[in-house]
């Protein structure tokens, strides 16, 4: 894996969010949010990720961080 590949950490972020492994995914998509600030569909999978992991406040941080993107 490429360190500065972001497809490929978004989409290993992918794989793990089907493995049910959210806390690794959220790691996965915060690279992918290191290499390119701007790509909203990782702030909105975070918050997705918080979803399911019940912490809904910071589920709606990240959603709001999705939606000014």
């Amino acid at each position: 894996l490429k360190p500065d590949f972001k497809e490929a950490h978004f989409n290993l972020a992918y794989v793990l969010v089907e493995l049910k492994k959210p806390e690794d995914a959220i790691k996965e998509f915060e690279i992918v949010l290191k290499l390119d600030p701007s790509y909203a569909d990782a702030y909105s999978q975070i918050g997705k990720m918080y979803m399911q992991l019940k912490d809904y406040d910071k589920a709606s941080q990240w959603y709001d961080k999705a939606l000014a993107k």
